[in-house]
Order: C-alpha cells, then sequence, then structure tokens
C-alpha cells in the first residue's frame, strides 16, 4: 500500500504475506457484497430475468451468443452446447473450486489469488 508523501511520490513498505485465511475472508466478503448490490439492483437469483436483463428481451439471440462465451461453450450449430476447443494453458472453469495453491481462495464464483508479490528494486 502506497503512502503519499508531500512531495508527491508513493513510498512502499514491504509487508508480511496474508494467510490463507485472510485471502477466504476477502473472498467472503467480496461474493457478499457482490450478492447483495445485485439483489438491490434487482438482479438476484429470485428476480424476473427478463424485467432485470435488457439485453435478453430486447436482443435474445446475442444474449444467448454472450452466455455461451463466458461459459466457453459452443452458441449454435450442431454442436451448439459443447465446450470450445482451446490450444494452450487450459483451466477448467468448472473445477476452479478445487484448485489448491497458498493465499487463494475461491467462494461462490469469486476467485481471490493473492500469491503474488511486488519486488522491491534497490535504487
Amino acid at each position: 500500500m502506497g503512502v503519499l508523501l508531500p512531495i508527491g511520490k508513493p513510498e512502499f513498505h514491504q509487508l508480511p504475506p496474508p494467510g490463507n485465511d485472510d485471502v477466504a475472508r476477502v473472498a467472503t466478503l467480496v461474493a457478499k457484497r457482490v450478492e447483495s448490490l445485485m439483489k438491490r439492483r434487482g438482479l438476484g437469483p429470485e428476480d424476473d430475468p427478463d424485467g432485470a436483463d435488457g439485453l435478453s428481451r430486447d436482443h435474445p439471440g446475442l444474449a444467448a451468443i454472450y452466455s455461451a462465451s463466458v461459459r466457453s461453450r459452443i452458441a449454435s450449430g450442431p454442436n451448439a452446447g459443447s465446450r470450445v476447443a482451446t490450444l494452450g494453458d487450459q483451466i477448467d472453469g468448472d473445477s476452479l473450486d478445487s484448485l489448491q495453491s497458498p493465499r487463494c481462495a475461491t467462494v461462490s464464483g469469486f476467485s481471490i489469488h493473492a500469491n503474488e508479490r511486488l519486488r522491491v528494486q534497490a535504487r
């Protein structure tokens, strides 16, 4: 975290890394706050999706394509609903909860990865 000095230059101080419990608390807090915000805006699971989602109401085809894209699924044609084939690093979105690494937590689909740090350069 930077501290603004009178001359306007940030000064960084090294802190100990967060613990796994700290990261889990942040993930839980983020999930609860976003879910609360979504409910206040009428986008909760019990709300009418057609009333809250103008894109689905006004452009259902485009909304379906967006939805398929976010889920890495084929949107139309004979392979509709199948996973999109990709090359390179692959992370199965359905198994993100099973990833185990230090200072990482997933709560209700929100993931926090805090296992990286900024390195201080010598002056």
